[in-house]
């Protein structure tokens, strides 16, 4: 228990915290410190060997992987002069190895720069890294990341070399981290260290930050226990002589504890004053039960003439409501045999309308029947004219056929005279050459002239064949035309009966309405006779209804005015009790603020 109560007391708690935001704090800076070291150390071996690759490619003697293993081959003293000095700055710099590297199909041969390892001739890359086959095929400079074999730890740097025939070569510089690594290791160490202490301290700060927070409280909560225990003494106040925030929330105490002293005071003063005001409620309500009684008997006497009133008007605004049903129900008699008499009247006149326009549209139909008949009639006889021609036409054509055939016998008339021509032509030798020519110009003119005849036999033939048939439907249309007349003419007859009917419909229309348009001036009379009796017992009712509202309202007001009385007399009864429960109340608070000790 003794443990547990350190362990929730507020001096734990806060060292706890202390001690939690030293060790975060102490950490987070440490890490950054230590990233930032591990950021600088690989930012300044990629620099070593950047630079490194930049003096190896200015320096060396040869423009060509071939031309180097070539030189070393041949053991030449430009190239063991270059190897010995590679080799000594190899050693100043702390670079491992210097080498140069090329591929060819599948293999991948490489070659010393320096004499760091005293190889001197041409070996084959095994496993080669993959960062030398990315330069070689990429043209770009890679790095490794840090690895670690037989010789060591190391990370390399691989830059292309511009080579004269074309074939591609890396330069390879591999740097020596091991000792970096142990530096690493050393500053891991040195930062845990630097933690450790600065816990350490960060521990006795926090115990002491965590002192000077608990004392005052402790002592705030000693006299805040005092106050407590003490028998509502509102004279105590707590004494602090801190000025931080525990010395202000101690003021503020005091000052609510004065504050509360002089509430309990004035209390005081005023449930002395409630004696006498008690005296006082108690005489008014006494006069007050006397006066609302007499109220109350004259509020009885009123509301018994006000029923009788009321029955009085029930009675005459039934009788006023039966007389105007009764109007009401006649004024719609009225107004219903208005309508049907306006409905007729209109009914008659749309007929009369209706036969006008049939009149109209029959002595329209007349007269275009009439100049149709003539029509047809002309027509008839312009199709006869029409057939006299054709069969002209056709007699005609007969004997443009006679002709076709005598040009047709001319022809071959001339043809067989131009045949003998020919042959007498021909009798006659070279004397007779002449008129062969003409005779077979003749021939050829008779040809002709029998092709056109044939083909004008043709030509009259088939006009003929259509001449004949247009006669045929000309013939028809003539007998179509006769019918038509004699429909026309039946259509006419009709047409002129139809206009007698009309006209005989038209006049008892008429009569008919001039009888509607007097039943119509009746009705609208006793019409208006009727709308003035209504609107004479329609005032009779609504003044009725209105003496009748106004006594409801009277009524109502005076059972309101009864009842608001009797919640008096409750409210009354009700205010007695309450002053006792005041009384006692009070007498309460007397005792129960007669504790509390303000001066």
């Amino acid at each position: 228990m003794h443990w547990r109560k350190i362990m929730h007391s507020l001096k734990t708690k806060l060292l706890l915290i202390f001690v939690l935001l030293s060790f975060l704090v102490s950490l987070l800076v440490g890490g950054m410190d230590f990233l930032h070291f591990k950021k600088n150390i690989d930012q300044n071996l990629r620099t070593s060997l950047s630079n490194t690759a930049n003096f190896v490619e200015h320096t060396l003697p040869y423009n060509s992987f071939a031309s180097y293993v070539k030189a070393i081959e041949e053991k030449s003293s430009t190239s063991m002069d270059y190897r010995n000095f590679m080799g000594q700055y190899a050693m100043d710099s702390g670079i491992a190895f210097l080498y140069l590297v090329t591929q060819d199909g599948d293999k991948v041969p490489t070659i010393e720069i320096s004499n760091f390892m005293e190889e001197e001739q041409l070996i084959f890359w095994e496993s080669p890294a993959k960062e030398a086959l990315l330069s070689l095929a990429e043209n770009k400079i890679y790095y490794s990341e840090p690895y670690t074999d037989e010789y060591g730890s190391f990370i390399s740097i691989y830059k292309p070399l511009a080579t004269s025939d074309g074939i591609p070569a890396v330069i390879g510089v591999d740097l020596d981290v091991s000792y970096v690594k142990s530096l690493q290791k050393e500053s891991i160490i040195g930062f845990m260290i630097s933690m450790l202490i600065g816990v350490g301290i960060s521990i006795l700060l926090s115990f002491f930050f965590a002192s000077s927070i608990t004392k005052p409280l402790s002592s705030l909560d000693k006299e805040l226990r005092h106050l407590a225990e003490s028998d509502a003494d509102l004279t105590i106040r707590i004494h602090s002589k801190s000025k931080n925030e525990i010395g202000k929330v101690a003021e503020s105490f005091n000052a609510f504890a004065t504050k509360l002293q002089d509430l309990v005071i004035q209390i005081k003063i005023a449930i002395d004053d409630t004696d006498s005001i008690k005296i006082a409620i108690s005489d008014s309500s006494d006069q007050t039960s006397l006066e609302i009684d007499k109220i109350s008997d004259n509020l009885d006497g009123i509301r018994e003439q006000l029923e009788i009133l009321d029955n009085s008007l029930s009675e005459n605004t039934a009788v006023i409501e039966e007389v105007t049903q009764n109007i009401e129900s006649v004024d719609q008699q009225i107004i219903s045999q208005s309508a049907m008499v306006e409905q007729s009247t209109a009914a008659i006149t749309q007929m009369m309308a209706s036969l006008s326009s049939v009149n109209m549209v029959a002595q329209n139909k007349k007269t275009a029947t009439r100049a149709l008949w003539e029509v047809a009639k002309e027509g008839k006889e312009r199709i006869d004219q029409t057939a006299s021609s054709f069969k002209s036409v056709v007699e005609y054509f007969g004997q443009i056929q006679d002709m076709t055939k005598t040009i047709n016998a001319i022809a071959s008339q001339t043809n067989l005279l131009s045949m003998n021509a020919a042959i007498e032509a021909a009798h006659a030798g070279d004397s007779g050459k002449g008129f062969a020519v003409v005779a077979e110009e003749i021939r050829k003119l008779a040809d002709s002239a029998g092709t056109t005849s044939k083909s004008i036999a043709t030509l009259i033939k088939t006009i003929t064949d259509s001449v004949m048939n247009t006669e045929k439907q000309v013939t028809a249309t003539s007998t179509a035309f006769a019918q038509i007349n004699e429909e026309v003419s039946d259509t006419l007859d009709a047409f002129s009966e139809i206009e007698q009917s009309v006209s005989e419909l038209n006049s008892g229309g008429q009569q008919i309405l001039e009888s509607t348009n007097q039943i119509n001036s009746v009705t609208v009379s006793i019409k208006e006779g009727s709308r003035e009796i209504q609107t004479g017992t329609q005032s009779m009712l609504d003044s009725a209804i209105r003496i009748k509202e106004a006594s409801g309202a009277v009524t109502t007001r005076m059972a309101a005015s009864v009842k608001a009385a009797s919640d008096i007399q409750v409210s009354k009864k009700t205010m007695i009790d309450l002053t006792k429960k005041m009384n006692t109340i009070i007498e309460n608070l007397k005792e129960q603020f007669s504790q509390f000790k303000t001066g």
